[in-house]
């Protein structure tokens, strides 16, 4: 609705909030209420026999309803919360223009039209109106939008009273749901496009509430389906932590930060930040998009973090990500979407550590098959954007693992890599013109794994075939990038000349090549004193 300006001035977007924050509590009640049944008949193991045997079929039927009901729940939740943080911006926008026009000695009517009686002021007379009429107009879409979607949410939920309804699917007719789902699962990711395709928006919008953990991360999904049903998850992971006893407060607020909104890189607007997958594992797994994906960008990078890297302290990486899009104009997808080892070295249970190469052929078809997700999503909205895969430490032995595999890439960064692929056999990029970088400043301990050899990360990517190694250079202080501080420190540094080749690499520009500046290995002993660079300068240019 269009509102007038004096109607305007009534609207309590706030309002919205609360009615989010009760609906996020009511799903977050529900899901505890159905958690004590379900624990009550477990603790029953003296009770046997048929009527145990239809308890048990009764009270998961009744689980998986209630799951779907809270699904909706926490849609309505989000969508709430979107509603009065968007409209409330709008609203709060529209009425500084007419309050400042007012002040200014201009009249403002109730349908936003502007007048002075200076006949000389006709033009900012315009420019005042325009600017008013923009912003409601803005107010117009945000709340046919929001309403609509809240009006469906509602609906589904009404709908759901004795259970989720069959869906029409073309080809295979009327299917429920979680067979839907479990079918889904047995399917190819083209297969899968195929079949969804069919589907309106309701019935995608049905079959995400009906099992959003499964569709939010199947490759062949729509991304704008899995972001909804990520949504979800995140949601549903929030309330599960809460519950636990004892709970973990750091897995906590990094899920409250998770769904908070964020400032988009490129546009400097308020948005929500949004996941094409997500997994509430003892470390975590997702994949974040900081940007986004749209008409007209000119590049994308995806970002394969390094050992230690887990859900809970993953907000170091996202900054470094969203200074990356900021400087790139493109977005940038952090892909942790797999297990990390957590540990430099070995210890007593022998895993879990940099050296163990399990995690990079673990990862890698996983990242094989997002990058074809990627590449099809690109092809309909932005068929002309570079595609940059930048693995850092040991996320550079997955990046290289999965070239192995086929990654299909434009660009590569090997970025302080532990090395080129764990795997037996050459790359095997289906993109025959694809350039490869590497990034490894001297002194970082990494050169000790990639000197290695194929015993255990693959090649050194500094003096592989193929691979052009570009200078890590200074930091925005002019303290050059160097030792086990220059590993990793160049990515919390936009000035550094490392964080600056990698932006030149996305953009599809020329970065500055490998210039010596200090050896690449440290001897083994005290610590050496750093290279006496202070600055750039003609002999080592950035």
């Amino acid at each position: 609705m269009r509102p007038t300006i004096s109607q305007l001035r009534t609207w309590d977007t706030g309002a919205l909030g609360s009615a989010g924050g009760v609906a996020a509590a009511n799903a977050s009640v529900l899901d505890g209420a159905l958690d004590s049944v379900v624990r009550s008949l477990d603790g029953a193991g003296s009770w046997f026999g048929l009527t145990r045997d239809a308890a048990n079929t009764r009270i998961d039927q009744e689980r998986d309803h209630g799951g779907e009901v809270r699904n909706v729940l926490n849609q309505i939740a989000d969508e709430a919360g979107d509603a009065a943080r968007d409209l409330g911006f709008a609203r709060e926008h529209v009425l500084r223009e007419v309050d400042s026009a007012v002040a200014r000695g201009f009249a403002v009517g109730g349908d936003g039209t502007v007048s002075h009686p200076d006949e000389d002021k006709a033009e900012e007379v315009r420019t005042i109106q325009n600017a008013i009429d923009t912003g409601l107009s803005t107010v117009d879409e945000l709340d046919e939008t929001y309403g609509t979607r809240l009006e469906n949410l509602a609906t589904d939920l009404a709908s759901m009273v004795n259970g989720q309804s069959d869906i029409h699917v073309p080809g295979l007719g009327p299917r429920d749901l979680d067979d839907l789902v479990t079918h889904l699962s047995g399917l190819t990711p083209d297969q899968r496009v195929m079949l969804l395709s069919g589907l309106t928006p309701e019935q995608l919008r049905r079959l995400a509430q009906a099992d959003p953990q499964a569709i939010g991360n199947m490759n062949g999904v729509p991304f704008a389906v899995r972001i909804d049903a990520n949504e979800t998850n995140v949601r549903n992971a929030l309330i599960d932590e809460r519950q636990k006893q004892p709970s973990n407060q750091a897995r906590i607020d990094r899920l409250v930060e998770m769904l908070a909104p964020t400032t988009d890189p490129v546009t400097g607007r308020e948005v929500e930040r949004t996941y094409l997958a997500f997994d509430n594992t003892p470390h975590g797994r997702m994949i974040e998009v900081i940007g986004a994906i749209g008409p007209g960008i000119p590049n994308v990078a995806v970002y394969v973090p390094g050992t230690g890297t887990n859900l809970d302290g993953s907000s170091t990486n996202q900054r470094a990500a969203f200074n990356l899009a900021r400087a790139t104009g493109g977005p940038v997808i952090l892909y942790m979407n797999g297990d990390l080892p957590q540990e430099l070295y070995p210890d007593l249970s022998g895993d879990d550590d940099a050296f163990d190469t399990t995690p990079a052929t673990q990862m890698a078809p996983g990242l094989v098959e997002f990058g074809r997700e990627l590449d099809r999503a690109l092809a309909s909205v932005a068929p002309d954007a570079a595609t940059t895969y930048i693995g850092h430490s040991y996320g550079g032995s997955v990046v290289g693992t999965a070239e192995q595999l086929g990654l299909d890439a434009d660009r590569v960064i090997y970025a302080s890599s532990a090395g080129t692929g764990v795997l037996d056999g050459p790359w095997n990029n289906p993109n025959p013109e694809v350039q490869r970088y590497s990034l490894t400043a001297p002194g970082d301990p990494v050169h000790f794994s990639q000197s290695l050899g194929g015993t255990q990360h693959g090649g050194d990517p500094d003096t592989t075939s193929g691979v052009r190694r570009l200078d890590t250079g200074f930091y925005g202080d002019g303290e050059v990038v160097w030792g086990p501080q220059g590993h990793g420190n160049y990515w919390n540094d936009p000035l550094s000349g490392a964080f600056e080749n990698m932006v030149k690499v996305i953009r599809g520009e020329d970065p500055s090549d490998y210039v010596y500046r200090a050896p690449d290995h440290v001897p083994v002993g005290p610590a050496p004193e750093p290279p006496v660079i202070l600055a750039p300068g003609p002999d080592f240019p950035r």
